[in-house]
């Protein structure tokens, strides 16, 4: 029993072989649920897209191919936290060998449409051995007030908190900087850890319009809609039209410090709903 009208839950289960398997959380709108229903036959799912690699001094363009496994409910596999041993390689449907890294234009217009021309070839563990070569999908754009966002479509749970979280950075941020904020942020994916970027062209003062160069591996594995995104704060600073030094350091710690409060206030709230569309 709760009362919230909104939780997140998650859960695991072991197999059939002994295998550890556990899965993400999802939000859950409890005024809506009088009952959820968790578990059931787990489906195979692939996304292959082109993402940008900082490769030292620049920026690469990179294949990346996802492979996930998600339950009726929309919950996805944890992948690293279950012994399902998965390996999975990219492979052109006609037999030839895929373009070395990092891909130069041409080489990339060979291979489109991705999702034609290319297959995610997965084996994993689960019962048994499995071996599955899967048509992958291709981004999606959707949008929020302020952000436009290659997504991975099926994530619609991952889609809906990501840009949840950004336009909430976004509104830390707006009633303490100098400048006004960028009309529409574009979200790129960086296959590294790190090295996220955001910028801003236009007048500072002024109209502009902004871009956040993000790691795809906190859009992956960041399912929380309380979970604070590295590095999200501080690059869509960037797009408010700030560059690096001691103004921008401090708003950015006064926006954090402000995003700390809003779990507090979620807490005291047992009426909260987050502001996705349900």
């Amino acid at each position: 029993m709760t009362n919230r009208r909104f939780v997140e839950m998650s859960y695991s289960y072991p197999t059939t072989d002994g295998r550890k398997i556990t899965l993400y959380p999802k939000g859950y709108r409890v005024d809506r649920h009088k009952e959820i229903y968790l578990g059931g036959p787990l489906s195979e799912h692939a996304y292959v897209g082109v993402h940008r690699h900082y490769g030292g001094d620049r920026y690469e363009r990179r294949l990346t191919g996802v492979f996930w496994l998600e339950d009726p409910g929309g919950h996805t596999v944890k992948i690293s936290a279950s012994k399902i041993k998965v390996e999975k390689r990219l492979v052109r449907v006609n037999g030839q060998a895929l373009p070395p890294n990092p891909l130069a234009k041409d080489a990339l217009n060979q291979l489109r449409p991705l999702s034609e021309n290319l297959r995610l070839e997965v084996t994993y563990r689960l019962d048994g051995l499995r071996q599955v070569s899967l048509k992958p999908g291709e981004a999606e754009e959707v949008r929020s007030q302020y952000f436009v966002m290659q997504a991975v479509p099926g994530w619609e749970w991952r889609n809906k908190i990501y840009l949840a979280r950004a336009e909430r950075a976004y509104d830390m941020l707006r009633p303490i900087t100098a400048y006004p904020g960028s009309s529409r942020i574009k979200i790129g994916w960086l296959t590294n850890r790190s090295r996220a970027r955001g910028g801003w062209q236009g007048k500072r003062t002024g109209n502009k319009r902004g871009f956040i160069n993000m790691p795809f591996i906190h859009y992956w594995t960041g399912v929380s809609l309380f979970t604070h995104t590295p590095f999200l704060t501080h690059e869509v600073a960037h797009t408010y039209g700030y560059s690096h030094g001691d103004a921008m350091s401090a708003v950015q710690r006064e926006a954090e410090r402000r995003y700390r409060e809003f779990g507090w206030f979620v807490v005291d709230h047992p009426n909260y709903l987050p502001d996705v569309q349900w």
